[in-house]
């Protein structure tokens, strides 16, 4: 995206927007997390190539 189209773009982001943007991150983030946490400690380290 061109800096003219990007800088166009935020400036009709609303706040709202924002809050509404960064929430959906949040959950993913707390997604993420869960999903990790229910995963045995030991395929966690072999998916990551720990071991």
């Amino acid at each position: 995206m061109a800096m003219a189209q990007l800088a166009q773009h935020m400036e009709s982001f609303s706040t709202g927007d924002a809050i509404e943007y960064v929430k959906e991150l949040l959950q993913r983030i707390n997604d993420l997390r869960n999903k990790l946490g229910a995963t045995p400690p030991d395929l966690v380290a072999k998916k990551s190539g720990m071991i």
